[in-house]
């Protein structure tokens, strides 16, 4: 099995995909196995040309300079390699191979700067990131790696760090990394501590979502700690997030510091919410004196006293609250329960028909709940048959099916007492669809990996059901290579969800750093996908991935690899439903999403055209129907396999637009355009993968696996 070589370096391996494009897959077998006593015997009956023969030779007087620390001697007979390459005429070849020994140089020194970086040869490695900088002064993946470097190095070299941070946040104002990592340039930097402060709040302003903003209140609270407003900031972060425990400690922190009565009222339906209602009524009866948060107080004051079915003091409070104030109509929420309690249907339902639409979204989830409490009420005590009960049954006919909706998400997910589980650490990265955090279960320390929706996906609730049913049914899946999820949330308009938690990357990642990959690897991996694709086609149901990329396919960190986000782009367009406005070009990520789609998948509503029929391309009567079969996801592995062995994708433009006309009626190109060493074996399982009419591609994953088992490696 072709493990990944996470623990050393190796000239050979790193270039063996490169040079078996060019020489053929026994030759970069050879490299990615040389020094390896088992296959060096097999290898070695290889009968190479004078020209593979100097190259071999050349690559291992770089290893032994590179093993013998002597960089500069690495460096010289790294450029006399490409001379030899160019005598290939590689001019003679397509465009993307003459770009090889750019792209080679530029591997093999970012390969070798990372790994002395790892085993603290810091100035060995920066001479490898700087020469590099002379051909590509604007590559932030370099900026940042030399910057972190020079970071490593100690105090006397922060301004050189700093110089290649900014640079770096010159060609890109939106990344929040960059914005961290000056800013603890500037904590370390004598006399600059203030300037640090000003750079992690001017980082507030390119923030998206609250726990982006709480990374950056925390950086500023370990620079003031005793900030009565960034503690309360933070409380009321993680309070709307629903994780109490965090809100608790810092509001508390930020009420001992400060007599700000708005902190008070924070703090007081903080405890509320956590049934500690005398240490909330106590500090609400201290806030009665504040005029400027009488009505809030009032209101909270009523919902105490409701919780302790004190109905005639809460009715008092609530009553109490006037109609030009924000908390009227969960005031009149509140009478609603209380008439509820009492027995008095009609009144509540007449809230509920009267309360504008605008108001019931604005009331969240205490809409939904008293619809489900009403609801229960007449199952309870109003016979079925009844007139009364016929009249209400109409009534719930005329609400917003959106409601029914919420209150199902609500009752399949944990709320708030997800966070009573887990723990956030970090901020992994983005997704197309949101955040993806760093988590931690709060007994035991399982760290988790937390995905949360963007906001304007979680406010469509028939996206939220799809994708708990999604959710649901991973769940059922018990296959080693198919990533387990755990519990789901939604509290307060926010949903997220606990998965298990990979350190060993992505392979959009491994491709982005790797590619071409040997063939053997491609190979390996394409297996692996087609064996956990056969076994969800293989259930009942005949499930499909439906979001397969590169992004979605996780290693571990012995190298082992597993699926996950299964068809979560394509739920916001399912049934006619348009993605939100803008969305698409504000995430670049979404357009990614499109770019290994099959040519069926584009015919759903929520893309640009709209439903057209599929016009000529013919395929099965349920992909003609429903967009997609288990085929689709053959043709997204087919382009992830011409990405593995290319390093491309068969199109140059990254947009969903573009993607799209090429899956629809653009030619496939030949990957031995970019590849002239691979088999025309396995170049054919590429070509049908990539059929633009299903019926032309292999019939299911079992097959695909077959023929790469068979093909000449």
């Amino acid at each position: 099995m072709v493990k990944r070589n996470k623990t050393g370096f190796s000239v050979s391996s790193v270039l063996s995909g490169y040079l078996g494009a060019l020489f053929g897959a026994e030759f970069s077998l050879y490299l990615f196995f040389q020094g390896r006593e088992k296959q060096k015997s097999k290898a070695l009956k290889i009968s190479f040309t004078p020209l593979q023969k100097r190259i071999i030779d050349i690559l291992q007087v770089i290893e032994l300079e590179f093993d013998a620390a002597r960089f500069e001697n690495v460096r010289k007979y790294s450029l006399l390699f490409v001379k030899i390459l160019h005598e290939l005429q590689l001019e003679k070849y397509s465009l993307f191979l003459r770009t090889y020994p750019r792209a080679i140089i530029y591997r093999l020194f970012i390969g070798m700067g990372d790994y002395l970086a790892e085993q603290g040869h810091l100035h060995e490695a920066l001479a490898f990131y700087q020469h590099l900088l002379k051909e590509h002064p604007n590559d932030n993946i370099l900026l940042k790696k030399a910057a972190g470097v020079f970071f490593m190095m100690g105090p006397a070299y922060l301004a050189e760090s700093e110089f290649y941070y900014r640079k770096a946040l010159e060609n890109d104002s939106e990344d929040l990394d960059l914005y961290e990592r000056l800013g603890r340039i500037l904590e370390y930097s004598p006399d600059r501590e203030k300037e640090s402060n000003f750079f992690y709040r001017d980082a507030l302003r390119h923030c998206h979502t609250d726990m982006e903003r709480v990374r950056f209140y925390l950086l500023l609270l370990k620079l003031e700690p005793h900030n009565h407003k960034i503690l309360s900031r933070l409380g009321r972060l993680y309070l709307r997030g629903g994780m109490y425990l965090e809100s608790k400690n810092y509001l508390e922190q930020a009420a001992e510091l400060s007599g700000d009565p708005w902190i008070a009222l924070d703090l007081s339906y903080l405890y509320a919410l956590l049934n500690e209602l005398d240490s909330a009524q106590k500090m609400i009866m201290n806030l009665y004196r504040y005029e400027e948060v009488y009505d809030p107080a009032r209101y909270l004051l009523g919902l105490i006293q409701e919780t302790e079915e004190n109905w005639e003091e809460a009715a008092l409070c609530y009553g109490g609250i006037k109609p030009s104030t924000p908390l009227y109509w969960k005031a009149r929420a509140g009478m609603a329960r209380i008439s509820l309690s009492k027995g008095d249907y009609s009144s509540a339902a007449g809230f509920m028909h009267n309360a504008p639409k605008k108001e019931r979204k604005a009331l969240r989830s205490e809409f939904p709940d008293l619809y489900d409490f009403l609801i229960k009420s007449l199952e309870d005590r109003l016979p079925s048959g009844g007139p009364v009960r016929a009249a209400y049954n109409n009534l719930f006919l005329q609400a917003d099916t959106e409601y029914t909706l919420l209150r199902d998400i609500r009752k399949r997910s944990m709320g708030a007492s997800f966070w009573r589980k887990y723990e956030i650490l970090d901020i992994l990265g983005k997704g197309p669809f949101g955040q993806v955090l760093l988590g931690r279960e709060r007994v035991g320390g399982l760290k988790v990996a937390i995905k949360q929706l963007d906001a304007e996906i979680a406010a469509d609730p028939v996206i939220l059901r799809h994708c708990q049913q999604t959710l649901k049914t991973v769940r059922s899946f018990s296959h080693p290579r198919i990533i387990t999820v755990y519990e789901s949330c939604y509290y307060n308009g926010c949903f997220y969800y606990a998965m298990e938690y990979l350190d060993g990357g992505n392979l959009k990642s491994y491709i982005r750093h790797r590619a071409p990959l040997t063939l053997a690897e491609a190979a390996e991996i394409a297996f692996k996908i087609c064996q956990v694709l056969d076994y969800l086609y293989r259930q009942k149901e005949r499930i499909i991935h439906g979001a397969l990329k590169p992004e979605n396919i996780l290693f571990s960190g012995d190298g082992d690899l597993k699926l996950t986000d299964f068809d979560f782009f394509w739920a916001a367009s399912e049934g006619g439903r348009k993605l939100p406005p803008g969305l698409l070009k504000k995430r670049a990520s979404l357009a990614n999403a499109s770019m290994y789609a099959a040519p069926e998948r584009f015919f759903a509503y929520g893309f640009p055209g709209g439903r057209h029929g599929v016009q000529g391309l013919g395929g099965a009567l349920q992909a003609d129907l429903l967009g997609a079969d288990h085929r689709s996801d053959l043709y997204s592995l087919g382009i992830i396999l011409f990405e593995m062995l290319t390093g491309f994708l068969p199109f140059r433009k990254r947009s969903g637009r573009a993607a799209a006309a090429f899956h629809h009626s653009r030619k496939i190109f030949s990957p031995r355009l970019y590849h002239p060493a691979l088999p025309v074996e396995f170049e054919q399982i590429i070509l049908k993968l990539m059929q633009k009419n299903p019926t032309n591609r292999f019939n299911s994953p079992a097959e695909v696996a077959v023929a790469i088992k068979n093909a000449k490696l």
